[in-house]
């Protein structure tokens, strides 16, 4: 909001001319029993200045008022400034939000790529790749909201030794093999079941040992006909079902990186730096991690095969050569691969630190099932990312159909369904700092009350009725700002003021929880709103009602859409 940016400038423009202090003047949210907003930098530099917190705000006060005129503005002890829209602002202001003509206040724009999912083909979609996407999905919204421009990437595993254990449970396990006209779900599974043959036989048998690395020297080499068949019909169904889950989880790629591209790019870049960067050692080629406070790590194995390292410096230039003006560059990963990221990016440091500049990471923790158990499908297997997708289709299906009945088709009712299994499971995963490990319980999740993401889609589906029962938007939009009485600003209107200042900082801070935190805010207010106000119908006050209505609907559908849900308009 324009407001809210000029009062800004004027407190780092006072502070600067008259203390000599270049603040980023941070205006934070209040409670609401106080203030609308409030910025508290006196408390900060009030000792370097030897002067009373609270008097510096009174300073701050006294230039504001003679420039700003929508807000009340006080000086509060031990220093903060807290301001308070006047009625007036707030319903000129209910505009904007009606039109979702509010974006946050971002002069910085960058140039971003978020990587995240990064599924393995031959492989089942797992938990980890389910949370990767839910943040990195989420994480690319937020700063495209913000103004920036933004590049979503996919990194996935096409070559390695998982494919070698893969293959070899094809050529060797005794795993009834799908048909060709059968379902992706059960080709992809029919791989998944060959890989894990394959990993254990890996372990328990050193002739099978030595038969899946003879595989994976040929899938790098790429001279041998039925394990090339093999790989190339494995990696074309796993990329095909990874498809059908993007588009469930409303997801779409700029770039799909494979491990078969930049393999060989950083079998080149780790050569070509020995033994500046990379050194011999017992036969393979490894980074001293030690030297920087850090651990060794392979990048060449003992057989001159580039490992996940040297895949990653390859990615690093990759992405550089597609993106050579790229700001920041983001990779969405488990907190268990922090100290691997840690080496890496000081590895491609050391080789060029052009490219390993951009490079940051985004750390997520671990899902378990209540109290912290190993999670389960409902059909009592271990569950995968697949599956809970799945198990949460199938119940939400339970309840829509239980709810509708015959006054939808099959088809409305799974689209509803499909929309409120992905928001139990985004919101379960974004409702908290994501570094944090998440517990999952599947009908909590699913709840259409309190904190759940079904309970924000039936708020917004809740005021899209109230919408559709009225003359129409269009003639909604035509008759607000005539509207000839207003109700006294109450909870719902100030906690929509809240969302430029929220939505900023959710961008700043890289933060796809504040969203979260907010919306269910948000809803709460509009739920107490509904149950004493009249709108239809309601008079005088019915233009005004339904711009709150309107506002409400549209700010709620961009929280919803921030955290890469669906906003349904019935449920």
């Amino acid at each position: 909001m324009k407001l809210l940016a000029q009062i800004k400038q004027s407190i780092e423009s006072y502070l600067l001319k008259t203390h000599g202090i270049a603040e980023d003047a941070q205006l934070i949210l209040s409670d609401l029993n106080h203030a609308d907003f409030q910025y508290n930098g006196a408390l900060k530099f009030a000792k370097q200045l030897g002067v009373a917190p609270l008097k510096i705000a009174e300073e701050i006060v006294e230039q504001l008022t003679q420039y700003v005129q929508d807000v009340e503005i006080k000086a509060v002890a031990p220093g903060y400034v807290n301001f308070i829209y006047t009625q007036s602002y707030i319903e000129d202001a209910l505009a904007p939000l009606v039109t979702g003509d509010v974006k946050p206040n971002i002069v910085d724009k960058k140039r971003i790529m978020v990587e995240y999912t990064d599924p393995n083909t031959f492989k089942v979609f797992h938990i980890g790749h389910l949370m990767t996407n839910a943040i990195g999905e989420s994480l690319a919204r937020l700063f495209e909201y913000g103004g920036h421009d933004v590049i979503r990437a996919n990194y996935q595993g096409d070559v390695g030794r998982h494919i070698a254990q893969a293959i070899y449970g094809v050529l060797n396990g005794d795993i009834q093999r799908p048909a060709d006209d059968a379902p992706l779900k059960e080709k992809t599974e029919y791989l998944g079941k060959c890989y894990v043959y394959g990993a254990q036989q890996f372990e328990a048998s050193d002739d099978a040992k030595a038969k899946i690395r003879e595989i994976n020297a040929h899938i790098y080499n790429n001279d041998n006909e039925e394990i090339n068949a093999w790989n190339q019909k494995g990696r074309n169904w796993s990329l095909e079902r990874f498809e059908e889950l993007y588009k469930i989880l409303n997801t779409k790629f700029n770039y799909y990186f494979f491990e078969s591209q930049t393999a060989p790019i950083g079998l080149e870049k780790v050569k070509a730096n020995i033994p500046s960067v990379f050194v011999e050692s017992d036969g393979a080629i490894v980074f001293k991690g030690e030297e920087y406070g850090l651990h060794t790590r392979v990048f060449i194995n003992k057989e001159g095969l580039p490992t996940y390292e040297a895949k990653d410096v390859g990615l690093a230039y990759l992405k550089h050569e597609k993106e050579p003006k790229l700001n920041i560059s983001i990779t969405v990963t488990a907190n268990e691969q922090a100290e691997y990221f840690k080496v890496m990016k000081k590895a491609v440091e050391c080789i060029d630190l052009k490219i390993a500049s951009p490079m940051m990471h985004v750390y997520h923790g671990m899902m378990s099932g209540p109290g912290g158990k190993k999670m389960s499908s409902r059909k009592g297997d271990v569950v995968t990312g697949e599956s809970l997708i799945e198990d949460a289709m199938e119940r939400a299906r339970e309840v829509i159909e239980e709810h509708y009945k015959d006054k939808k088709t099959a088809a409305e009712k799974d689209a509803i369904a499909e929309a409120v299994a992905v928001a139990a499971i985004k919101f379960t995963i974004l409702k908290q700092d994501s570094s944090k490990n998440i517990m999952f319980d599947l009908e909590k999740a699913l709840s259409f009350e309190g904190d759940s993401g079904p309970y924000l889609l039936y708020t917004n589906a809740r005021l899209c009725s109230i919408i559709r029962k009225s003359s129409g938007l269009m003639n909604v939009l035509g008759r607000m700002f005539s509207a000839k009485k207003s109700d006294p600003v109450g909870e719902l209107e100030r906690v929509l003021m809240q969302f430029p200042i929220v939505a900023e900082r959710a961008v700043e801070a890289m933060e796809s929880h504040r969203i979260t935190t907010y919306a269910l805010e948000l809803s709460r207010a509009i739920n107490s709103w509904y149950g004493s106000h009249k709108v239809i119908g309601s008079g005088e006050y019915e233009a005004y009602r339904l711009r709150v209505v309107q506002a409400a609907q549209q700010t709620l559908k961009t929280c919803i859409e921030l955290l890469g849900m669906k906003a349904v308009e019935e449920m």
